[in-house]
C-alpha cells in the first residue's frame, strides 16, 4: 500500500500510525511528517516512521528536495533541478506517480526512482494547475541525461 497524505492538523495526522504496519510506500512532505511525528530532522522522522512500520519513506521537501534511507540504511538527499516555477499545484501528485512507475513498473532503485520522481515533481511545476503541468516520460529522460 502507497500512502501520500494531505496535511491536517497533527492530532488528525496521528490516526495515520494506524495504517503504518501496511505500508509499502509513505510519501509525505516535511510538513506532514513533522506533524505525524513532532520530530524536526528527517533521519529522525524516517526512523520512527519506520518504527511505526512503514517499509520505504520519503520526505518531500519541495524545492529543498527529497529525504530518504538508501539500501545501505543510509540517509540521502536528493536536490530538484532548477525549473522556472509556475504553479507549484500537482507537484507532489507528479512526484509520487514517477515513483511509484519507476519502483513498480522499471524495477528501479530507491535512489533511481527518487531521482526520477523529483524531476516529474519539478517539471509539474513549470506548467499552470495540475493534469496539465504532469510531465511526459520524455521529457524527465531527457532531463536525467542532461544531470
Amino acid at each position: 500500500m502507497s500512502i501520500d497524505p494531505t496535511y491536517a492538523p497533527p492530532e488528525e495526522m496521528r490516526e495515520l500510525v494506524h495504517y503504518m504496519p501496511f505500508c509499502d510506500i509513505f510519501t509525505p512532505n516535511l510538513q506532514e511528517a513533522v506533524a505525524l511525528t513532532g520530530l524536526n530532522d528527517p533521519l529522525a522522522i524516517i526512523n520512527k516512521i519506520e518504527q511505526l512500520g512503514a517499509q520505504f519513506i520519503c520526505i518531500k521537501a519541495g524545492s529543498q528536495g527529497t529525504y530518504f534511507k538508501n539500501e545501505d540504511n543510509q540517509l540521502e538527499h536528493i536536490v530538484p533541478p532548477a525549473v522556472n516555477v509556475i504553479d507549484t499545484t500537482g507537484a507532489g501528485e507528479a512526484f509520487v506517480a514517477g515513483l511509484l512507475y519507476q519502483i513498480l513498473k522499471q524495477n528501479r532503485s530507491k535512489r533511481e526512482s527518487i531521482k526520477y520522481a523529483t524531476i516529474c515533481g519539478a517539471l509539474a511545476c513549470t506548467k499552470i494547475g495540475g493534469p496539465t503541468g504532469m510531465p511526459a516520460s520524455s521529457d524527465v529522460s531527457q532531463l536525467l541525461t542532461t544531470e
